[in-house]
C-alpha cells in the first residue's frame, strides 16, 4: 500500500472536548469538513493551515502528515465536493425518463444544494483568478457532465444539435445555481425545462 493510500484510510483517535470520550475518526475526512465549513466561513484565501488544525483539534505536524500545503486541502474538497454534485445529478436519472424529467430533475437537485452550491461557486472562483490545477479539475468535471449527458440525451433529442444543447444546458445550471445563492426566489423548473425543449 502506498504512502498516499495508507493516509487516506488511516484511523485515528482524537480527543474530545471531554476528555474521557474518545472518537475514532476518519482524519482525512475530519480534516476536509473542518477546512470547508472553515473556507465557507471566512473565505479560501483567508483560511490559513493552522485554522485548520486548531479548529479540527490536531496539531499542525498531524496536519501536515496529511496535507503540507493548503491548495492540496482544496483540491480534495473540490473533487469531494464535485463528485457529491455529479453523483447527486445523475443517481436519479433513468433510462425511461423523458427528457424534461431529466433536465427538471439535474436542476431541481442543482438548485437544492444550497451548500455544495456555495461551496462550488467559492471554488470556481478561486480556479478562475489562476489556480490552474483547480480549473483543470473543474474542466474535468464539465467534460465529464457533458459527456454523460450528451450520451442520455442524444436518442431523446433528435432535432436538436446534443452538443450545443448540453452547454446551454451546463451553463444554465451554473447560472441558475449562483443567482439561486443571492436570491430566496423560487424558479419555475418545470416552465424553463419546457422552453428548453421546444
Amino acid at each position: 500500500m502506498s504512502k498516499k493510500e495508507k493516509k487516506k484510510h488511516e484511523v485515528e483517535v482524537l480527543e474530545t472536548k471531554n476528555e474521557e470520550e474518545k472518537v475514532l475518526v476518519d482524519m482525512r475526512t475530519h480534516i476536509l469538513r473542518v477546512a470547508t465549513d472553515l473556507m465557507m466561513k471566512q473565505g479560501i484565501k483567508e483560511t490559513s493551515l493552522k485554522d485548520i488544525a486548531k479548529t479540527a483539534g490536531i496539531s499542525k505536524g498531524t496536519l501536515y502528515y496529511y496535507y503540507s500545503a493548503k491548495n492540496d486541502i482544496i483540491l480534495d474538497i473540490s473533487d469531494f465536493n464535485l463528485k457529491g454534485i455529479t453523483d447527486g445529478i445523475f443517481e436519479n436519472v433513468k433510462d425511461s425518463d423523458s427528457v424534461e424529467t431529466i433536465l427538471s430533475t439535474i436542476m431541481k437537485k442543482v438548485l437544492h444544494a444550497d451548500q455544495r452550491a456555495k461551496l462550488h461557486v467559492h471554488l470556481l472562483s478561486q480556479a478562475i483568478v489562476g489556480d490552474e490545477e483547480l480549473a483543470k479539475r473543474f474542466q474535468s468535471i464539465y467534460d465529464q457532465w457533458h459527456h454523460q449527458l450528451a450520451t442520455i440525451l442524444k436518442d431523446r433529442l433528435p432535432n436538436h444539435n446534443v452538443d450545443a444543447f448540453v452547454y446551454i444546458l451546463v451553463g444554465s445550471v451554473n447560472g441558475l445555481m449562483m443567482q439561486k445563492l443571492i436570491s430566496d426566489e423560487e424558479y419555475p423548473v418545470d416552465t424553463i425545462v419546457k422552453e428548453m425543449v421546444r
